[in-house]
């Protein structure tokens, strides 16, 4: 056997070259490792046809719950019927890459604009804080606050005035 790119090759002489079958490629497996190969295989469809090295990490980080194919039987699988015809057709289609359009920095504004500051107290799991919005900027600021009372919101509201 020859390896002519990513076609193996049998020469039965100087003239006569001819491909390795599915079949030729299954017998170097014992048979549960074919069915497992084949496992695989169903489960690269039903994945939507990821790049082998793609479900190889996912395989390998645990990212696939309750899973019994093994990266051994992914590899075993591609050397066994190679990579998938359909995931072939779609990576390599004539498609045209979108335009990137140039994002254009509007200049940092030399008016000043008013500002309304509008504030509201609020508690999350016993957690309290003044949260406030300056509009038309949209920039919305948080305070920390320990109680509802006026000494703790009075310092949280000059901290977000300050700021």
């Amino acid at each position: 056997f020859a390896q002519s790119e990513a076609l193996a090759m049998y020469t039965l002489s100087k003239s006569i070259v001819l491909p390795t079958t599915v079949n030729e490629n299954a017998e170097r497996y014992a048979k549960r490792d074919v069915m497992r190969a084949e496992k695989a295989r169903e489960m690269i469809r039903k994945l939507g046809f990821p790049s082998a090295q793609n479900l190889i990490n996912a395989i390998n980080d645990g990212t696939l719950l309750n899973n019994e194919v093994t990266t051994a039987d992914v590899r075993r699988a591609l050397d066994i019927w190679g990579p998938p015809e359909a995931a072939l057709k779609g990576k390599t289609t004539g498609h045209v890459s979108p335009e990137v359009r140039k994002i254009r920095r509007s200049p940092v504004p030399t008016e000043h604009l008013v500002q309304d500051f509008s504030c509201d107290l609020i508690i999350i799991n016993g957690v309290g804080a003044l949260v406030s919005v300056a509009k038309p900027l949209q920039f919305i600021m948080i305070a920390p606050i320990e109680t509802k009372q006026a000494g703790p919101v009075k310092r949280a509201l000059l901290q977000t005035i300050s700021a």
